[in-house]
């Protein structure tokens, strides 16, 4: 919670409660009519002055509140004698403990709250509200529709309150990936009248199966479109990519687009496609465009400048050894000038590329913001549903490549290409391992036991979930801990209970390979934090926020020592 919003409220509940007291409830009497069925047991999030928490118990709820400002209980008890004994001091986000009702409410308000809660924090106050609320449960939030005008470079008003600009688009998209699902919303003025101010409100259910809506309109897109190139699969496979592992990077410019940096793309089509224009024997030419052979006069746009930077690491491992350098920035002489150059090629493929010539004006070029810009729709269909929509392209990616070759190369082949290890799996333990021998004396990341020489280094995220080989998602761990978690991720309470020996890991290998470490943790993390936070909060909070959503996604059984 944001401590200068909570010390204005604590310092002005009288003149708050007041002014809240001015505005008309009627709306919010047909709404909780509509959001919750006759008798449901309600929590009102932020209760402030007490007068929603009040209606509801009028209207016959079984209604509670939790506010954490001890002078706006008080003001709303003095309003509402009725709600003594109903008001609870529980902050948002949600502390984990045992004060959460186990079987959940039926119903949640949260109005004008979240708008009050730094950007990093809202992953976490959006998890606890699916925490309080049972499957098939209804959530009623309201948040500004747009910036809230006079605010400073902090985003606070002149009582020094937050003010985070949260996009109703951008809330949607968190609470879906949580499991909720929309089925109503309204935006309106605002009660007080006060200028330049609209309120956007969202009625949502909590599945209970966890479906999802099915991806018509991209199917379609994949589709239609002429396949001359493969292009269009890269595309979608960045985006899906980015959507579920790196969605951060991602900027929500309105309520309607998302803009993604076309550099974030264009270095995972370096990726993608060095296994395929790597020189082998055994494989030969592998055509990634329609008639492209060995000499062709219109080659793939990037195929020269790539070939030649892989011929700079070919050997083992090029492609590993390649992505370290780049992380750790240390390309040699050359090498660096012709990355930017490649770099540059793969941009303009991009941009002048799928970005123009999908069909359904899906997306556009932002040549200010150096961004491919996506409606939030399909944005938010990549970041809900990627882990499916990925191996999907990848493998009609192999189909396509096969057809081009007029089945000289098998589909199988490129498969097996497009999915080969760039990071390196044994490469990668090895490195960090290198750190942690150094360590002495060093404990189990999971159990606290002391590691000695027998100790391997275990994925925090499985790399059968992530193939992520990322330093930060590498820790030294007790062999017969690690055969125990296998591939299952690590259960909430033990998450919260190992992290002052995570981030004391991730500081050790910070310590040693310093840019490649933030480099990587940049992909992964949420940018700032809010509060002051630094990045170890930061980047702790975003390790949590990724394995809540693969194991709601994805379904994967959680582990606890």
């Amino acid at each position: 919670m944001d401590s200068r919003t909570f010390n204005y409220y604590q310092g002005h509940a009288s003149e708050a409660v007041a002014r809240h007291l001015q505005s008309d409830p009627t709306a919010w009497r047909d709404r909780f009519r509509q959001a919750f069925p006759a008798g449901a047991r309600v929590v009102d999030i932020g209760s402030g002055s007490g007068r929603d928490l009040a209606l509801l118990l009028e209207m016959g709820y079984d209604a509670f509140g939790f506010e954490p400002s001890d002078a706006m209980r008080a003001e709303a008890v003095r309003a509402f004698p009725q709600l003594a004994g109903r008001l609870q001091p529980h902050p948002l986000p949600l502390p984990e403990g045992s004060h959460l009702p186990p079987e959940g409410f039926d119903g949640i308000l949260c109005s004008a709250v979240l708008m009050h809660l730094p950007a990093g924090e809202l992953f976490d106050a959006a998890f606890s509200l699916r925490r309080l609320l049972r499957p098939g449960g209804r959530l009623l939030v309201s948040i500004p529709a747009a910036a809230r005008p006079g605010l400073d470079s902090e985003s606070r008003d002149e009582g020094g309150r937050l003010f985070h600009t949260l996009f109703p688009e951008e809330l949607l998209t968190l609470l879906e990936r949580l499991g909720f699902r929309l089925k109503e919303r309204w935006e309106e003025g605002d009660s007080l009248a006060r200028a330049g101010v609209r309120w956007s409100t969202l009625l949502l259910e909590l599945s209970a199966s966890g479906a999802t809506r099915p991806l018509e309109r991209i199917e379609r897109v994949l589709n239609d479109d002429r396949k001359t190139a493969t292009y269009k699969l890269a595309l979608f496979r960045a985006l899906s990519e980015i959507g579920t592992r790196e969605h951060h990077r991602a900027l929500w410019i309105s309520n309607d687009e998302v803009a993604v940096p076309i550099d974030a793309i264009a270095e995972k089509w370096l990726r993608y496609y060095w296994p395929l224009f790597e020189p082998a024997d055994r494989d030969g030419f592998i055509p990634q465009n329609q008639g492209e052979k060995p000499g062709s006069a219109k080659p793939i746009a990037f195929r020269r400048q790539l070939t030649t930077l892989i011929r700079s690491y070919h050997g083992p491992n090029g492609l590993f050894l390649f992505l370290a350098d780049v992380a750790a920035g240390r390309l040699r002489e050359g090498v660096d000038t012709l990355y930017r150059d490649t770099l540059g090629t793969l941009r303009r493929a991009i941009k002048e590329g799928p970005v123009v010539y999908a069909s359904g004006n899906m997306f556009r070029y932002d040549p200010q913001g150096r961004s491919v810009v996506i409606q939030a729709s399909a944005w938010r269909e990549f970041c809900e549903l990627g882990h499916w929509i990925e191996p999907a392209v990848i493998l009609r990616w192999a189909e396509e490549t096969e057809r081009m070759s007029a089945g000289a190369i098998g589909a199988g082949r490129v498969l097996e290409l497009l999915v080969s290890d760039p990071g390196g799996e044994r490469r990668a333990t090895d490195e960090a391992r290198s750190v942690y021998d150094t360590l002495a004396p060093k404990e189990c990341v999971w159990t606290g036991r002391g590691l000695r020489e027998s100790y391997v280094v275990d994925h925090l995220i499985p790399f059968s979930l992530w193939r992520c080989n990322d330093l930060w998602n590498l820790l030294p761990c007790d062999p017969r801990v690690n055969g125990a978690k296998s591939d299952r991720l690590p259960g909430r309470e033990l998450l919260l209970r190992r992290r002052e020996v995570i981030i004391g890991y991730w500081e050790r290998m910070r310590g040693v390979h310093p840019r490649r470490f933030d480099r990587e943790l940049v992909r992964f993390q949420r940018p700032g934090g809010g509060g002051g936070a630094d990045w170890r909060t930061t980047a702790f909070r975003s390790l949590s926020e990724s394995i809540e959503l693969i194991a709601l996604q994805r379904g994967t059984e959680r582990w606890e020592v």
